[in-house]
């Protein structure tokens, strides 16, 4: 009897790793519960529709409610989460197994708890009580984690009891294996016709445009060939003339411009939010980290750093 199994995704990175995992589980039912906390997220399901036949059903996910009414809808075999702390402690309790598989840098954190309010308090206790765990991987119902980097999740948590498995493919592979379908969805290639052999400059924000970083990108024109503004997915909407420089498609991760560029035989500087987008690119690209400051990612960009140089 085929396996049920469920991917529940909020980004467009997660769908890239969701995919890794599925190529090696054609044979089970694996369905995507598809949530979509980012700007034109129903463009988005309508073109894994379209142009992706791997799954064997998708389903739209307008609210944790119907997402609760979904899932006990369905006697699910494996569970298979970005994130299995809060209220998906709760929906794992619903499936035979769970596992987390890594989206970012979030894996390998402890986690950040501090200035909480008392709502949120409140509810991380009682998500505790049902089983929530310190770290993304370490839930009561969860059976392992999958992760790109096994000896870095080790070095982290030298005491983690579960199963640690990795991907089928490897980070790079993986991206180069995803970009047929963003160029399929946003036919984003064309626009790169015009960067070759050049200085670029990418500001890569977080949820939030820093003004500050605006007007510091403008006294940096005459450094660069060119200036791009990567928006962060969950960012719907924007004055685009406090912009002024070209903007690269939302929805097609930044992994994937950092390689398209690098192959195009560009020179390339990446300003980040603190994102993990940057890790496997360390010798190839230069990075400055312009978002407030998280001892615990910069642990782990100091790990990636010191891979690169040995």
């Amino acid at each position: 009897m085929k396996k049920k199994n469920v991917f529940i995704l909020t980004r467009p990175i997660q769908y890239a790793n969701a995919k890794n995992i599925i190529s090696k589980t054609f044979n089970d039912k694996n369905i995507l519960f598809l949530y979509p906390n980012f700007k034109d997220g129903i463009k988005f399901y309508e073109s894994i529709l379209k142009f992706e036949g791997d799954w064997y059903k998708v389903i739209l996910i307008k609210s944790r409610f119907q997402l609760m009414y979904e899932v006990l809808k369905l006697k699910i075999d494996k569970l298979y989460l970005s994130t299995d702390l809060g209220f998906y402690t709760i929906i794992q309790i619903f499936a035979s197994k769970s596992f987390h598989y890594e989206e970012g840098w979030g894996t390998y954190s402890n986690g950040e708890s501090k200035n909480l309010t008392f709502a949120s308090r409140l509810f991380l206790y009682i998500y505790r009580v049902l089983g929530n765990g310190e770290h993304m991987g370490n839930s009561v119902k969860t059976k392992g984690v999958i992760v790109y980097n096994k000896s870095l999740h080790k070095l982290k948590f030298p005491n983690y009891k579960k199963n640690i498995y990795t991907f089928p493919l490897g980070f790079k592979q993986n991206i180069a294996a995803n970009l047929p379908f963003f160029e399929n969805v946003f036919k984003f290639k064309k626009s790169l016709s015009n960067y070759k052999n050049n200085t670029i400059l990418i500001y890569a924000t977080g949820w939030k445009i820093d003004d500050n970083i605006l007007k510091e990108l403008n006294s940096k024109r005459k450094n660069f060939d060119h200036i791009l503004i990567k928006l962060h997915p969950h960012i719907r909407d924007f004055n685009q003339s406090l912009l002024g420089f070209n903007q690269l498609e939302q929805n097609v991760i930044l992994e994937i411009y950092i390689s398209e560029l690098l192959a195009q035989n560009n020179n390339i500087t990446i300003w980040h939010d603190n994102s993990s987008s940057v890790f496997y690119y360390l010798d190839e690209i230069k990075v400055r980290n312009i978002g407030r400051l998280r001892p615990q990612f910069d642990e782990i960009f100091e790990f990636f750093r010191k891979k690169i140089n040995e």
